[in-house]
């Protein structure tokens, strides 16, 4: 099959809106730049190259309408332009082209070329949509991929732990009430906040120690029940910030729990695998209010998750390996659910840190009521309770800040 065989007889385009247009085309270029980041240095002869992938690839299109009707159809063409959306181009060189218009120029010549329309159009391929997420997506993959993290979770724990008699049952008891003490240490001060998260806890925790004093262990059950006393009180209305830092704080309690068998080291892996989900739903609906505050959570939502994974495969090199059934795999069917839900929250997180404010400081020449700082920077005073809590303010300092004060603001900022 030779190139004839493979070219089209005709170009077809078809709008955002679905009109159809067979204009005549005799021939275009299409070009392509490198985005690349260039660097001078000094005494350095020449310039340092980044390069950073392409720019969208340009179709210039030159087409023409010359029927009876062609000015009535160029007309038609004309106001399609103004639609939303990609066109649909079947070329007749290049095969099927999803392309996004730039802008179109109609030639009006009468008196040269009354027999004809004309249009000069500038089109560029648009980046894979796939790749472009909005922030709403990002915190529905998140939640999704908690939820199936969770699944997962839950299954190999009840895998691991499906023959729980004997020392086994007692290792599972043991690293229940360790890790139970631990989310009562430090996530118990979280869930006072709320009664009704606070009334929830304490009646999942109570059902734990029914289920440990059962006859017969159901792992699901306890699985299910120790997920969610971790994961309960990441819904508390407090700062972000202030919740990475007790999930942070419970993370380094986890990791302290002892022991070297297969059942220790499952409890573990699945409140720390319910940790990552909590911790992803905590950055999903981040409240920070400026660009450095959202990396912050960005870095401690990365430094979680590596540290989880750490801890979890020197677990698995602590368990003898001398029997199958009495080995322990880390994350063994959680790691790939668990990694997509850090990775969505931190997706989220970056893609969210795009509207926020960047920082700006400058030091005080005079007297200045942090008030007038605040409608001068934020346009109202109702980031008033912002700038003082940015700029660490004591009481003495409500009233008016000192020449020679350093004040930090942040445009763009949100509450």
């Amino acid at each position: 099959m030779s190139w004839i065989n493979r070219l089209q007889p005709v170009i077809e385009m078809r709008s955002p809106n679905g009109n159809i247009f067979t204009p005549k085309w005799i021939g275009n270029e299409r070009s392509r730049e490198k985005k690349l980041g260039l660097f001078t240095y000094p005494d350095v002869a020449g310039t340092v190259p980044q390069d950073l992938n392409v720019n969208s690839t340009k179709w210039p299109l030159t087409v023409y309408f010359d029927n009876s009707d062609h000015d009535i159809e160029g007309e038609r063409f004309f106001e399609a332009t103004a639609e939303t959306g990609t066109w649909t181009v079947q070329h007749p060189v290049k095969g099927t082209l999803v392309l996004q218009l730039v802008s179109v120029t109609e030639a009006v010549q009468p008196v040269t070329s009354g027999n004809v329309t004309a249009f000069t159009i500038q089109f560029i391929e648009p980046a894979d949509v796939e790749v472009i997420k909005s922030k709403l997506e990002l915190r529905n993959l998140a939640v999704t991929a908690g939820l199936n993290s969770r699944s997962s979770v839950l299954q190999q724990f009840a895998d691991q732990v499906s023959d729980v008699a004997g020392n086994a049952r007692t290792a599972v008891n043991t690293a229940t009430k360790k890790v139970k003490t631990a989310m009562n240490s430090v996530l118990g001060p979280l869930a006072q906040i709320d009664d009704a998260v606070n009334s929830s806890f304490k009646s999942i925790d109570r059902a734990i120690d029914d289920t440990l004093t059962q006859a017969t262990l159901f792992p699901e059950e306890l699985g299910g029940q120790l997920q969610n006393l971790a994961i309960l009180p990441a819904q508390i209305a407090v700062s972000s910030t202030q919740k990475l830092n007790n999930y942070g704080n419970l993370i380094i309690e986890i990791f302290k729990v002892d022991g070297d068998t297969k059942e220790t080291f499952a409890v573990k892996d699945l409140v720390l695998s319910a940790c990552v989900v909590a911790v992803s739903n905590i950055s999903s609906t981040s409240d920070a209010k400026t660009k450095a505050e959202a990396i912050i959570q960005v870095e401690k939502v990365s430094k979680f998750f590596d540290d989880i994974t750490n801890e979890l495969d020197k677990d698995q090199a602590l368990v003898p390996t001398t029997k199958i059934e009495d080995q322990y795999i880390s994350q063994e069917g959680s790691y790939p659910q668990n990694l997509l839900t850090a990775s969505f929250a931190i997706d989220y997180l970056l893609r969210f840190s795009f509207d926020l404010g960047i920082e700006k400081r400058f030091t005080l020449k005079e007297n200045r009521l942090p008030i007038m700082i605040t409608i001068d920077e934020y346009g109202t005073d109702l980031f008033l309770d912002f700038f003082n809590e940015t700029n660490k303010l004591s009481r003495s300092q409500f009233l008016l800040l000192p020449p020679g004060f350093e004040v930090v603001v942040f445009p763009g900022a949100i509450l």
